[in-house]
């Protein structure tokens, strides 16, 4: 896997640089000819991605790069097209900071400029596999009907503008001219429901039978 991500990095910066070479090794002091060197220091932690796919275990590598040519001019410009290369890539980082002195004597050079790449590397999680479903699927779909019905006064007057709910389902409506109300659509069961009644400044609730036909609903209001 990481070795992939050397090849990609030796391939992309060699087009972005037009053709220099390339290698993946630690700097070195001098070299006859103009050379990039990637050297990979650490892996790091790294932040899964956001997103809607599943999260994957995902690392940070960090490269260190260096130039180097017969003449330090050339090594900078080999560098500084390097950089900019880097900065205009969408999933590679460049970290631009100074570079400790003891790193460079590890390498047994002497200091020089360079850069770091940090690049995400990630494994994605097997998914596993939804057990087979063994037996077919069963679809019940349970009956929808109609409710209609007048709402009367005590002295059997119709009630217009009466309105009218059924609390259990959040449903509300209006008596017309007629005092008679519809819900065209609600589920057949419970055949009984709650369904309450507001007119004249006042309010009363009852049970009714679905199965009603009609449905006469005798307004007896409550307390306010």
């Amino acid at each position: 896997m990481l070795d992939d991500v050397d090849r990609f990095l030796a391939e992309w910066l060699a087009e972005a640089t037009g053709g220099a070479q390339i290698e993946i090794a630690p700097p070195s002091a001098a070299s006859s000819h103009a050379v990039l060197s990637l050297h990979l220091l650490d892996l790091l932690p790294s932040e899964p991605t956001s997103g809607p796919r599943r999260h994957p275990l995902q690392l940070s590598l960090r490269y260190l790069v260096s130039a180097h040519a017969a003449q330090a001019s050339e090594a900078h410009a080999l560098l500084g097209r390097a950089a900019f290369a880097a900065l205009e890539h969408p999933q590679i980082q460049p970290e631009f900071k100074v570079i400790d002195s003891d790193l460079w004597r590890a390498f047994g050079v002497a200091p020089q400029p360079g850069f770091f790449l940090r690049v995400p590397v990630g494994l994605v999680e097997p998914v596993s596999e939804a057990p087979p479903v063994r037996f077919p699927a069963e679809i019940r779909v349970g009956g929808i009907r109609a409710l209609r019905g007048r709402v009367v006064g005590p002295a059997r007057e119709r009630l217009a503008r009466a309105t009218v709910t059924l609390p259990d389902l959040n449903l509300v409506t209006e008596t017309d001219e007629n005092g008679e109300f519809s819900f065209p659509g609600i589920p057949s069961e419970p055949s009984v429901r709650r369904l309450g009644v507001a007119a004249r400044g006042r309010q009363s609730e009852t049970e009714v039978s679905l199965s009603a036909d009609p449905l006469i609903v005798g307004f007896t209001p409550g307390a306010q």
